[in-house]
Formats: C-alpha cells, structure tokens, sequence
C-alpha cells in the first residue's frame, strides 16, 4: 500500500472495472476482514469507490471441482483423458467439418439434452453404437456441444479408463460432476462401468460408444446408429469440397453407402486437377476396413481370419442367395472355403447384426467400399489365368452359374488397377483370349462379361472389337441380335475417351448401317448424339466437335446410302443449339476416373463448331440424291432459329436462305413458314440491323407479284397471321390481303387461270376464305365454270375447300342459284359426291 497506482490498474479502475485479488494462500475469517479494510482504505485515498473481490487458493479448488476436465488436468490425468476443447482435435471431429443431422440423430440429440438438463438425481447412460465410420463419436461430441454440458465433458477411450486415476476419482470423490464419454466400450466393459456409476446419482452422466450392437438393460438407453441417406452424405461431401462437380459429388455419396468417414476418404483420396492416376479412388486407411470387418479383434487372430474368409467370399458377387430354395448359393460359398455351414451362418447372422452383412433372400456386404476392398484384395491373390477362370466358372453349380456369375461380373470393373486384374483382362481380351473369334460376344452372357470387361479396360476391349465386329460384313451385322446391346452400350462407354473416339464411332456407325433395332438408343440413333455440341456434363465424349468431325464427314462422303442418311441425322444433332440432355451412366466405368467430357475454351469454339457444319452441309446438298438433298435442306430451314439466333452466325443463316432461293428444289413455302416464325418469335431480341435482315428476306420471299402473294396469303395459314406486331391476338390480320387477290382474280381472271390447279388442292391452306371472298366478288358467277372444271381434274390432295367457300358466298348472295348447281351436280355420278 500506498506506493503509485500501476497503469493498468488505474485504467481499469478509471474505466469503473471490478479489482480481483487472488491469493495463493489459505485466509481466515479475521485475515480476510483485514485484507477488505485494507483495500477499501487504499481506494478511498486514490479518490476510487470501485467494487472489489478477494479469492483465495481454497475457494479455487472449490471452483474448479465444477470443472471435471480441469480437475483431471490439474491432477495430471491428461494422458488418460480429455477435455471437451481436447477432444475437438480429433480428427474424427474435425472431418467432416459440418455434422449432418438425420431425423432421427435431430430427434435423439435432443431427447439427450433435455435427459441430460433434467435429470434431478437419476442415474444417466447413454449406449450409442454403430459401425466404424458411421459417426458415433461426432454425433455425441454434437449433442454434447451446448456451454452447459461441455465443460463437464471428460472424454476416454474404455482400455485406458479403467485402472486410471480418474476412475478411482470420480468414484470417492462427491464434489466431482461430470459428463464422461467413453469411446470403444464393449458390452462387458459397459456392465462393468455401469455398476461403477450406478449409485452416483446425476452427478456422473455415463455415455459409451462401440461398434458392438447388443442389448443393454435399463437404466441404459441405447442409441443405434444407421447410414446417413445419399442425400446427407451429398450434403457432407458439398461442405467439404464446395468446389466438387456434381457428378463427382453423386458419384462419392453413392460409394460412400452412408457413411461420413468413408465420405470423407473419398474426398482425400480423388485426384484432382491433372493427377496422373487414373483412378476414381485410391483409399489406403485398411485399419478402417479391418475395423468395420472384426471390430476391435486383431487381425491375426483366428476368429478374425474366419469371419474374413467369409464376408470376402460374399463380395465376390452382389449378392448371394440365403433363404428357402436360394439357400444353396450360400452353401456353395461355404463349400468352397472349406467352412461348416453351421459356422458360415453364425458368422453371417453375426455380421448381420453388426450391419456388415444385409439382407434377407439375399444376402450381401455393405458398405460398398468394404464390399470392393475386399474382392480387390481377393483378386491380387488369385492370378487367373484365362484357363484358371473358367476353371472357377465352371466350378459354380450349374443350376445357378448363369444367375452367380451375372453377379460376379458387376464386380469385374473395379480390379483395373490390380496387377494381377490387369493382366486378366488383358489375357481375356487379347488375340488368344475367350473374344477370338467374336462368337462369345454373340451370347447373353458372353456380351455381359465384354462389356464389364469394357468398364474395366476401354482401350482393350475396342482393340478386341476391332479384330472382331469390326471385320463382320453387313450381312453378319444385321443378324447379330443377342449380344448387341451390350456391345453398343460397350462403345457408348469407348466413345466418351477422346483417344478412342474414332475407332469406337466408326464401330457404332457400321453397326447403324446394319440397323436391326428400333429404338431411339441402338446403334446409329447412338451415333447420331456422339455429334451433339453439348458440353460440359451433357456432352457425349472428351473429343471436341472439331476432332469428331473427320468422322462425319466420312459418313457423309460414304458411298453406302444408310451411312449417308445416318450423316444426315448427325448434322441435324450437330446444329442443335437449344436443348441438350443426355443419358447418364457412361461416363461412370469402374474406379476409373470419369472422363473430362469436353467443355468449350470460349463460345467462339462452340461457333466454329456450328459453322463448320453448316457450311460442310450445304456444300454438299448438289451432290446428294433428290430424297436426301430435301432432307439436308429441311435440317438447314429447321435450324435457322436456333443457329440464327447466334449474332455471330445470323448473316451466315441468311445468305443460306438467298443462296437456296436459287435452287429450284427449295420449297419456298416452308422457307416462309420458319423466316416468318423467326420473327414473331425473335425479332424483339434482334438488333435492328438484324432485324431488318430479317424482314428483307422475309419479303422477298413472299414477293410482289400475284402469283407470290397468292402462294402466301391463300397457300399458307400462319400462327404469326393472328399477331399484331405488339404481340396481341388480332382477327383477320391478313383479310385485306385476301380480298384484294380477289379483286384482281375477277378483274383479269387469267391469273386466277394459272393457280386453279393448286387452289383445288390442300396446298391452299386458307382456300376457303379465299373462295368466299371470290364468291362475293364474282357478280355474275363468270369464274365458275373454271373452278368446277379444276375441281373434276384435280388428280391426288383434292380439297373442296376453295370450292366449298365459293359456294358459301353464293348462298348468301343467291340461294336459288346454289341449289340449281347442286341439282346438276347431283345429276353426275362424279360430282354427286362433291355435295
């Protein structure tokens, strides 16, 4: 006392804070009234009335006992357990960073917490269990997260509590409240703490955790956690990887089977960017897969081995019959490992209640991951030889070898990157392989084998079809049935490489040539998508449309006819611009990375794209055949909207349009349906220079002349006729148009002469109206001899439509009149049925 005020004291007193003294000593009672009196003078002679405090060593203790975890700290029991901010660096909390809430694990954490907040003085225990990987230990650190239950929190691992010294604490020591989370706790252990705690009323809340599912009587309640759905672990793979594609992120929930851990592993182990390994996933963690395997046994223990054995041999397939006449797939597998079947089905039942194996008919291993694991590692030991392999086929009972192997093969995929898969494969396909002659391909299952083998190894299998299919004439191609989906399916998978773009395309289209399917996805309707200018997710392989183009035009230049109408329906998909989508599922072969399907570098490419196209086509339509000239000009016309649409190419479109005005094949009609329907539809999006373009070419479509205007206002009923140039529904638009052709028809009825021949006809769209207004016209009926001598010539797509509007004006004029010329038509056997 009376020495100067420190400067951080003074500002805090300055700032009206609180003084705390503390003491690392015992005080009295007269002590402590000493130190107040003290203190209380001291301020008052610095001119300070501030609040003050004094705490000793004693009443520290007494606080901390509030604070389990930093008891055990300050006693040295770190090393056998954790605080709450301890336990946070695990990395099974850390990852993933989010935790996902399912319904349940909402609902149960909250019961829990208000369990945990109402307890009074009950006795409190938590079972929590589920698989490795599945997140019991994060789902407990969540619901234990709140401030009023974490700093209570002490976390364990089950080996190393029982002879700690917290045990023995928590036990003879009432001052001591806690939260105590015990990881890796089997059920023995579990009794044993649970006789422990039991009489310690609320102040020691017990939660284990294990793997191991068994049921436990109360006070205990058990929590059982199953996978999360794809749904949620898509959710978690977002938070960790933001930036993932979402193929790649359905792709990681799918394999993951529900389970975060595996989720996460994917995660790390998928090489990104320009990583050389071809693989969709390289995961290494085998403590994780031992664990979801035999839990906490060693792995070189017996019973481990055992249970091994069998679930490896169930991943063989994808899945196994188990129950009623099924049973004997089981038995099979059991057979061949040389285990009882008594043993086999306690293993079996026993990994059922773990969840490892599930089920009922059938029976199979989960999670996914796992499941391959342990067929790769399988695979690594066997070294199948092709004689080997069918030594192992035929092993399979007869009964049921077409049904297991089917489900065999669903596996084959997935041993790429196996040395020993490898050289299977190659062995398989190769020039001395069960493909020799291509006959296999030609049987149900041999096809399903090729095109698994084809997810396994792309490049092979074309290698293998170019020495097979590929030499097959036309002939054998169009009676090859049985196996051709599978192999069209096999170069849909090929196609997606840009590497084997060329060869594989060239397969599909002479199967296209050879065409023996009707439906939208057989060979050549496959080939016709591969020059789609999709891009991104949507577009049907790596190579760009610059690199598949040589292709098409090969096609096109083909002498065949099939290959050329083939082209043809290829062009039309390349200079599809508007609507894109794509079946999935080829681009997803084995672990193999998925194909960098190709994205444009700027939109300039993609434009090139629809240029090269366009103008290739229309070089070419001199040169075809009139049925499939008609057909390249009716791709062009189709496409002008979507292709006009883009400024860059609009001049392009419309010197097409000018260019094919010449040619005496177009059909200026349809030329002025689809120019008109661009504008309607298009003309407020258009620059005015465009625009106007447009508006040119539309009217010198439509011409001046009689003739011209009589082909567009009789000939051609349009949408866009009933449409203001604002947009609004407006009739008869186009009446004025109508009546003065009339006019001039009556006025020097030589012109109407010339176009009688198509008037009768259903060319004439809007004859009716044309016929009524001519009717009103025509005074003195001069034309009708005309009109009624076109109609009896008229040879096919007779129409009494123009005729029909005619007669309807003459009604209304003369009644009379009109049935006097249906009494002679009536006469005439021919035109009797005109009426």
């Amino acid at each position: 006392m009376n020495r100067p005020i420190k400067p951080e004291i003074k500002r805090l007193l300055d700032d009206g804070g609180i003084y705390i003294l503390v003491l690392f000593a015992e005080l009295t009672k007269k002590l402590r009234t000493k130190r107040k009196k003290a203190l209380k003078e001291e301020f008052s002679r610095l001119g300070y009335s501030n609040e003050f405090r004094i705490y000793s060593a004693n009443q520290l203790a007494n606080f901390s006992e509030s604070f389990p975890a930093l008891v055990a700290w300050f006693r040295g029991y770190g090393s056998e357990c954790l605080p709450y901010s301890s336990w946070s660096e695990y990395q099974e909390i850390i990852r993933p960073k989010k935790f996902i809430f399912d319904e349940d694990r909402k609902k149960w954490m909250e019961e829990i917490q208000q369990k945990l907040r109402n307890a009074n003085d009950d006795y409190v225990i938590y079972r929590i269990t589920g698989l490795s990987g599945i997140g019991k230990t994060r789902f407990v650190y969540e619901t234990l997260s709140a401030n009023d239950l974490k700093h209570r929190v002490i976390y364990v691992k089950a080996e190393h509590f029982r002879l700690s010294n917290i045990y023995t604490s928590l036990q003879n020591d009432p001052n001591i409240s806690t939260i105590l989370v015990i990881d890796e706790c089997d059920l023995n252990q579990h009794d044993e703490f649970v006789r422990s705690f039991s009489g310690k009323g609320s102040r020691v809340c017990l939660f284990t955790l294990s793997y191991e599912r068994g049921k436990v009587p109360p006070p205990s309640m058990s929590y059982h956690l199953e996978p999360l759905s794809v749904e949620k672990i898509s959710e978690i793979v977002k938070t960790e990887k933001p930036d993932l594609p979402d193929n790649l992120v359905d792709r990681i929930s799918k394999f993951a089977d529900g389970y975060p851990r595996i989720a996460t592993l994917l995660i790390d182990s998928y090489p990104l960017g320009d990583a050389s390994s071809e693989e969709f996933w390289n995961i290494s963690d085998d403590a994780l897969m031992n664990r979801l395997i035999g839990g906490k046994q060693e792995i070189y223990l017996p019973d481990f081995k055992l249970t091994k054995k069998v679930l490896q041999r169930l991943s063989l397939f994808q899945k196994v019959g188990y129950y009623g006449n099924l049973e004997k797939e089981a038995k099979w597998i059991a057979e061949m490992i040389k285990v009882d079947y008594s043993n086999f089905k306690e293993i079996v039942e026993q990994q059922r209640r773990r969840g490892i194996i599930q089920g009922t008919y059938y029976i199979y291993v989960t999670p996914f991951v796992l499941r391959i694991h342990l067929f790769r590692e399988w695979w690594l030991y066997q070294r199948f030889t092709k004689e080997s392999f069918i030594e192992f086929i035929t092993s399979i009972p007869e009964d049921f070898r077409s049904d297991l192997f089917e489900r065999f093969l669903e596996h084959i995929p997935y041993i790429a990157d196996v040395e020993s898969g490898k050289e299977f494969i190659e062995s398989i396909l190769g020039e001395e392989g069960v493909f020799l002659d291509g006959s296999l391909l030609k049987n149900r299952l041999g096809a399903s084998f090729f095109l698994k083998l084809t997810e396994a190894d792309p490049k092979a299998a074309l290698d293998c079809l170019n020495r097979t299919v590929a030499r097959w004439t036309k002939e054998e191609l169009i009676n090859f049935t049985t196996g051709r989906r599978e192999v069209i399916w096999a170069l849909e998978r090929m196609v997606m490489w840009k590497n084997l773009f060329n060869d594989a395309a060239r397969l599909l289209l002479a199967l296209g040539e050879a065409e023996n399917e009707t439906w939208s996805n057989n060979a050549s309707g496959v080939f016709v998508q591969l020059f789609s200018p999709a891009y991104g997710r949507v577009a049907p392989t790596e190579a760009s449309p610059q690199e598949r183009f040589p292709i098409l035009k090969e096609a096109m230049e083909s002498k065949s006819k099939e290959r050329r109408l083939i082209a043809l329906r290829a062009c039309d998909q390349a200079l599809e611009s508007q609507h894109f989508s794509r079946m999935i599922g080829a681009e997803f072969q084995g672990l193999r990375k998925e194909p960098k399907l190709w994205m444009p570098k700027t939109y300039g490419e993609l434009f090139d794209s629809y240029r090269q196209v366009w103008e290739f086509l229309l070089s070419k339509l001199g040169m075809l055949p009139e049925d499939e000239r008609d057909q390249g000009v009716e791709i062009l016309l189709k496409r002008s909207r979507g292709i006009g649409r883009i400024a860059n190419l609009t001049n392009m479109v419309i010197d097409t349009v000018y260019e094919l005005i010449k040619k005496s094949y177009l059909d200026k009609k349809k030329a002025l349906i689809q120019v008109s329907r661009i504008l309607h539809y298009d003309a407020k999006e258009m620059i005015p220079e465009l625009r106007q373009k447009w508006v040119k070419l539309k009217n010198d479509l439509t011409g001046v002349d009689y003739a011209s205007l009589m082909r567009r206002y009789v000939g051609i009923i349009l949408l866009e006729d009933h449409f203001d140039e604002e947009g609004k529904y407006k009739e008869n638009l186009n009446q004025k148009y109508i009546q003065e052709l009339a006019n001039k028809s009556v006025e020097n009825p030589q012109l109407i002469e010339a176009e009688l021949k198509w008037l009768v006809t259903n060319e004439a769209q809007n004859g009716h109206k044309f016929g009524y207004e001519l009717g009103l016209k025509d005074k003195n009926y001069t034309l009708l001899n005309s009109l009624i001598k076109a109609q009896e010539n008229v040879e096919k797509y007779q129409s009494f439509n123009f005729l029909g509007g005619y007669f309807k004006a003459m009604n209304e004029k003369n009644p009379d009149e009109r049935e006097k010329q249906f009494e002679i038509f009536a006469k005439d056997r021919k035109k009797s049925r005109w009426i």
